[in-house]
Parts: C-alpha cells; sequence; structure tokens
C-alpha cells in the first residue's frame, strides 16, 4: 500500500477518534446498533449453517447457539438504549475479569522486573470494572463511544508511524 495513502488513513481515523471522543453518545448508540444487526445476521446465518448440517450431532447445538444470538440482535435492535446498557456490563465485567488474570498472572511473576507492571495494570482493569458497573447508566451512555474514539486514535498513530517507517525503508 502507498505511503501516503496510509498517512491519509491515519489521518483520517486520528480526526474520527476525535470527533467520537467529542460526541461519545451517538458513537456509542451506533456501536450498539451495529452490534444487534451483527448478532441478528450471525444468528441467522448460524441457523442455516445448522439445517444444512442436519444429519450431524452438532446441528441442534448450532440452531441453538444461532438462535440464541438472534434473539440477543432482536433485543438490541428493539430497545438500543437498554442494549447500551447491556454491552456496557458486558465490557465492565470484561475489564475486571482482565485484571483477575492479570492479578493471577502478577502471583506467578512476583520479584520479576515487569511483575509490578501487570500488578498496576490488573488493579487499574479492575477499578475501571468497578467505576463502570457503580455508575451505570450513566457510563453507557459514553463507554463504548469513549473506547472506540481512543482505538480510533491509537490505529491513526499507529497507521501514521507505520507510513514513517515505509518513507524511511
Amino acid at each position: 500500500m502507498n505511503r501516503y495513502w496510509l498517512m491519509i488513513l491515519g489521518v483520517l481515523l486520528i480526526l474520527g477518534g476525535v470527533l467520537t471522543l467529542i460526541h461519545p453518545f451517538p458513537a456509542s448508540l451506533t456501536i450498539e446498533i451495529f452490534a444487534g444487526w451483527a448478532f441478528l445476521v450471525l444468528g441467522i446465518l448460524q441457523i442455516v449453517a445448522a439445517f444444512r448440517h442436519r444429519g450431524e450431532g452438532s446441528a441442534l447445538w448450532l440452531g441453538l447457539i444461532g438462535a440464541l444470538m438472534a434473539l440477543i440482535g432482536v433485543e438490541l435492535l428493539r430497545d438500543p438504549l437498554a442494549g447500551l446498557v447491556a454491552l456496557t456490563a458486558v465490557v465492565a465485567i470484561a475489564f475486571i475479569v482482565s485484571g483477575l488474570i492479570k492479578l493471577a498472572l502478577w502471583n506467578g511473576l512476583r520479584g520479576t522486573p515487569f511483575g509490578w507492571g501487570i500488578l498496576l495494570s490488573g488493579a487499574v482493569s479492575i477499578l475501571l470494572g468497578i467505576m463502570v458497573l457503580t455508575n451505570i447508566p450513566m457510563s453507557a451512555a459514553v463507554l463504548l463511544g469513549t473506547l472506540l474514539g481512543i482505538e480510533m486514535i491509537s490505529s491513526g498513530v499507529t497507521t501514521l508511524l507505520l507510513a514513517s517507517a515505509l518513507r524511511q525503508a
């Protein structure tokens, strides 16, 4: 890929990330609606796959999982604000689980030079998860959009660094 296209992509990602951080609620709602459609479409595809594999023992499970995914998609699309709260709670729980895993990892790495970083990262993940859970529904309005904005800026900077590396090569 031409480095100029990478530079343009990097700048657009950064600008999109900044706009997302300025307006996190519409971005969060967009993410929720996208997730709803993704669950619905993937659930239907899973059900179709189950019918195509009817003679196999896994077909029933494929169908049930597909039906569950489709139902989740319908519910997310039926009530986007409630879906936004549910997705935010899932993200908060993921933060806490990630923090607990990091603490377990730290337990095995105590005394190493980077053990304190893992401990700190685990503690921050758990704290963030608790902060989000204790502040739902307010955090639901901005969390997903804020995370998307940060990711877009990070990806934009990485893309610009890649373009710069291609120029030097």
